[in-house]
């Protein structure tokens, strides 16, 4: 049996990457969740090889420096994270 959508933590495993990069992907348009239930949600495996595929070939693409870039500019320039 061939499956056709995996969970976010084999998304994560299969693309070498923590189960948060998964749902920021999401939110960058990258990969689209698919409900299946209020508490089951799945990606199509064959658009999570689409998106390992589009890195092209010889160029290094490191998604944990674009995760940080994001994440410094999003996450740290908020109120609520600052110290006062």
């Amino acid at each position: 049996m061939n499956k056709k959508y995996i969970r976010a933590r084999e998304v994560a495993e299969y693309m070498s990457i923590g189960k948060s990069t998964v749902w920021w992907l999401c939110k960058q348009k990258k990969l689209t969740p698919i409900k299946f239930s209020p508490r089951i949600t799945m990606f199509s495996i064959e658009e999570v090889d689409k998106l390992v595929n589009s890195v092209p070939t010889g160029e290094s693409y490191d998604w944990l420096q674009t995760l940080t870039k994001w994440a410094k500019k999003t996450l740290f320039t908020s109120d609520c994270c600052r110290n006062t």
